[in-house]
């Protein structure tokens, strides 16, 4: 079953939610650190034993972080500009408007702006610093055939993720023209890829979905170093995956139809870490967490990648940027399973919860 309304639903929880985490692992042993990773160093699939902890993983190691120094850096979230989303969206529309303050990402209180207009036309703007939410409000909902959290069985990106280009524009045009937006808008990244996703009558073929609902569908993913750049979206979900990615856009021949960001950073005081952990030692800190476990689980871990990463919950006006890994697989007992991950900080061997 897909979530539904999940934009209002990450807002409710925001100010609800309080993390009950696990203990951190401890980092590693002495003589596990090393200047950076090598050609070599890292596996493209790993297969171990440890414990009650398997490791049968695909290993997502990003060439641009190999063979080079990498970095810890601070980071701040972009600021949308409100007037810049008036211009962009409501220009000549009648709407009315709700204001007010509400806490952001840095845990303080910032203003916040919901436009409402006739025929579904909305647009908002913060709390959160980068955020901005519009919807042009006639047509076809793209999210209502697009299901991209994989967890869930209706998941079917990989069906509209086809390079399909349709009539009255190219990927590529669209994109450039997302772009413009976002630096209209203020929160364009410096770095990033992005995802184009094309929905067709042709692909669809059924319900209230026309020719003219034809559209793109763009998820983009903001990257440092030529590396992704990680964080938790809107500080609960915790997935990398282009359901959470902090730029979602929809498009059609009359132009953008809805637009979605979350947080988007600025990247400053960058400096060389002192070394990196194995990833014998990565490896070696998941065993450890998930063998202090109790209980009848076994634990298998199916694929690790490595990150640059955001800590949003760290910090007030600025944030740790580090180098990090994350692992996911799941636990299973009696017939039942679980999803697991650990996020393990390259610089120290510790877990980041």
């Amino acid at each position: 079953m897909r979530k539904t309304n999940k934009r209002i639903i990450i807002i409710k929880l925001i100010s609800l939610v309080t993390a009950a985490a696990l203990s951190a692992c401890a980092p590693p042993e002495q003589g596990k650190m090393q200047e950076c990773y090598q050609s070599g160093d890292v596996p493209a699939f790993y297969e171990a034993e440890k414990g009650n902890v398997t490791f049968r993983m695909e290993v997502e190691m990003p060439k641009e972080a190999l063979d080079c120094c990498l970095v810890e850096a601070k980071a701040v979230a972009l600021k949308a500009k409100e007037e810049a989303v008036c211009s962009a969206f409501l220009e000549g529309k009648k709407t009315t408007i709700q204001e007010g303050k509400a806490v952001n990402e840095s845990g303080k209180k910032s203003r916040f702006a919901y436009y409402d207009g006739e025929d579904g036309l909305y647009a908002g703007v913060g709390p959160w610093s980068s955020c901005v939410s519009y919807r042009k409000g006639d047509g076809a909902d793209i999210l209502s055939e697009l299901s991209l959290e994989t967890k869930y069985e209706d998941y079917n990106g990989d069906r509209f993720l086809n390079g399909k280009q349709l009539s009255f524009a190219s990927q590529e045009e669209v994109q450039q023209a997302l772009m413009v937006l976002l630096e209209h808008l203020g929160i364009s990244p410096e770095e990033y890829a992005c995802s184009v996703y094309t929905l067709d009558y042709e692909s669809i073929g059924q319900g209230d979905w026309t020719k003219e609902d034809d559209s793109y569908y763009l998820a983009l993913q903001q990257y440092y170093r030529g590396i992704p750049l990680y964080h938790v979206y809107f500080k609960i979900f915790d997935r990398y995956e282009d359901a959470n990615a902090p730029v979602q856009a929809g498009w059609n021949a009359e132009g953008i139809s809805r637009l979605d960001t979350e947080l988007l950073f600025e990247i400053s005081q960058e400096e060389e870490v002192s070394g990196v952990i194995s990833f014998e030692a990565v490896t070696a800190s998941a065993a450890e967490k998930y063998n202090r476990l109790l209980g009848e689980w076994s634990y298998t871990f199916t694929n690790a990648s490595f990150y640059y990463m955001v800590d949003v919950r760290d910090g007030r006006k600025t944030f740790r940027v580090f180098p990090a890994w994350i692992l996911t697989g799941y636990g299973e007992a009696d017939g039942q399973q679980t999803e697991i991950r650990i996020v393990v900080d390259a610089t120290t061997g510790e877990e980041v919860v």
